[in-house]
């Protein structure tokens, strides 16, 4: 596909070249063609000033035309007038009639078709009525007719017959050349072009062929590849949205290996207990009574809550969890959540206290039902990992159109580099697997998919008590 996609680069590269070219070819052609006709017409124009001129004077001599019709040496000087080299070329054939008492060619009748015509065999004199006196006596209708004015009096006309292909042979043979080199220089170029365009189409498509080559991997699960492409441009852009594509992904499937170990591990410790007291009851090492009874049920008890968790959990992140959103008072949820479990502290010899401050009534739309679960999951998470005698402090205070909820607990804290995963499904704090401190490690994630789902922000900090901080945000009903 690549190679395809190289191929069909060079091909538009060489088209494009190839079709300005061309373009630029065309344009020379009209443009230097008429550039140079109106060149020479202009200095047509410049010869034909001066040969009215010399016809004037011509006049003026016997204030007729019959001198300059009957003597074909004054028409010759007229003809000649404005030649660089008129002087010269007018004596020199003087000269050849008085020394060989013969006329020179006539030109009246020479062909005005033929391309090499010189200027001066296309000029002819007329008379004010333009009846023609003398020069060229062809069939060929005059184009232009110059008035011949001495004195502010109209005393003739210069014909003169132009065509825009009545070029002289030394002129078409220089647009003949000048056609012949940019040819040459096009089809130079087009050379070059083609040399260049495929080195140019593979440097375009390699970065296309190593995001192909690094997609193929993706697709085949090496969610490590990452692209080395540090250009500003679009496909610049598009490897960095691959390389992030492949970091979430990469995560995404760690977060999901773990997630499984996790789930496999939370789920074997109650079951292998229940296994083990099962079968030791099953051969009469254990008896059957309320005490091996109330073991199997509290185990039954905690697979239960983490079943449930887990069921919790998991509608939470498809987003199918019911939220009934009402203005609630977030101080007497606060002030009842904390209430309901202040039994739990004092049977772990946990001091727990409350501060709102001033405050008596903070306005939110919330869904009341959660946000006690949210409160009731946070004070939980303290019984379990603050050491007896310890402490919990409980803060509420409004700023920014924000209420913001502080849950400070003492000692044991948590590793400063382990603060931001507090919130991954299975993570505790005391670095551990196992169940010692309760919990399967899912309340902290629980509480991070309420928050959200209210708008708002949960992390944790060091506590300045000695344990864990948790600071949660939640925008005012304003």
């Amino acid at each position: 596909m690549i190679n395809s996609l190289k191929l069909k680069v060079f091909l538009v590269l060489l088209a494009t070249i190839a079709a300005v070219v061309m373009t630029a070819f065309v344009v020379f052609q009209w443009s230097f063609q008429r550039g140079f006709i109106d060149y020479l017409h202009s200095q047509e124009q410049s010869r034909i000033q001066q040969v009215t001129q010399e016809a004037c004077l011509l006049y003026k001599q016997s204030n007729s035309w019959t001198p300059v019709v009957d003597n074909a040496a004054l028409w010759r000087r007229v003809r000649y007038a404005g030649n660089v080299d008129a002087d010269i070329i007018v004596k020199a054939l003087d000269d050849y009639e008085s020394r060989t008492n013969e006329p020179l060619p006539d030109w009246s009748n020479a062909s005005l078709n033929d391309g090499d015509t010189p200027f001066e065999a296309r000029l002819s004199l007329y008379d004010p009525q333009k009846n023609w006196l003398t020069g060229s006596s062809n069939n060929e209708r005059p184009s232009d007719f110059y008035p011949i004015s001495c004195e502010h009096k109209l005393t003739g006309f210069i014909g003169v017959v132009m065509k825009p292909e009545m070029l002289h042979m030394r002129d078409q043979a220089f647009t003949e050349e000048q056609t012949q080199s940019f040819v040459i220089l096009a089809l130079v170029t087009v050379f070059i072009a083609t040399l260049v365009a495929w080195p140019v189409a593979q440097r375009l498509t390699r970065p296309l062929k190593a995001l192909s080559n690094a997609s193929h991997k993706l697709a085949n699960g090496e969610y490590s590849i990452r692209l080395n492409n540090r250009s500003k441009d679009e496909i610049g852009r598009l490897a960095k949205d691959f390389n992030r594509m492949a970091q979430t992904l990469q995560e995404n499937e760690e977060g999901r290996r773990r997630w499984m170990a996790g789930i496999a591990h939370e789920l074997r410790t109650p079951l292998a207990i229940l296994q083990g007291e099962i079968e030791a009851i099953q051969d009469g090492i254990r008896p059957l009574n309320q005490q091996s009874l109330a073991s199997l049920h509290h185990e039954t008890q905690q697979l239960k809550r983490l079943v449930d968790d887990l069921y919790e959990l998991a509608l939470s992140d498809r987003g199918v969890v019911s939220y009934r959103m009402e203005d609630i008072d977030l101080v007497e949820c606060l002030e009842q959540s904390v209430e309901s479990s202040r039994h739990s502290f004092e049977e772990k010899n946990l001091d727990l206290s409350l501060d709102v401050g001033t405050i008596t009534h903070i306005p939110l739309k919330a869904d009341y039902r959660r946000l006690s679960q949210l409160f009731t999951n946070l004070l939980s998470n303290s019984t379990r990992y603050t050491d007896a005698p310890g402490q919990c402090r409980v803060s509420v205070a409004v700023a920014d159109d924000w209420a913001e909820i502080n849950v400070m607990d003492s000692s044991p804290g948590v590793e400063p580099e382990n603060l931001p995963r507090m919130f991954e499904r299975f993570f505790r704090g005391e670095g551990s697997r196992n169940r010692a401190y309760g919990g399967a490690g899912l309340g902290l994630s629980i509480c991070h998919n309420i928050v959200e789902a209210h708008g708002g922000t949960i992390e944790s900090r060091p506590s300045p008590l000695g344990g864990v901080w948790i600071h949660v945000k939640l925008p005012l009903d304003t």
